[in-house]
């Protein structure tokens, strides 16, 4: 299978919290990119603080669904992006309409 790389737009974190990495966004600007499982182990990330926003049981649950996704993307070769700067538009992200 080639690697893909799918984009989405997402109103419930329960969709987006085993993928591969999100991009978190703020007033257009992004803000944290790795994947889901590393960004809920930093209590001052954006999306941890989302994840929390659902209260205690549903963010152990989503925390619960992103280390089991990231221990899944590891077998297959999953490279973190943590401790570097969020990527710009012209370093990784391609957009294609």
């Amino acid at each position: 299978m080639l690697p893909v790389s799918f984009v989405s737009t997402a109103h419930r974190l329960n969709t987006i919290i085993d993928s591969d990495r999100v991009m978190v966004l703020s007033f257009g600007e992004v803000e944290e990119f790795d994947a889901p499982a590393l960004l809920l182990k930093r209590p001052e990330s954006l999306l941890s603080s989302l994840v929390d926003e659902y209260g205690k049981e549903a963010a152990t649950k989503l925390r619960e669904d992103a280390e089991r996704a990231f221990e899944v993307s590891k077998t297959k070769g999953f490279q973190s992006k943590t401790d570097q700067p969020p990527p710009s538009v012209e370093e990784d992200i391609k957009l294609e309409i």
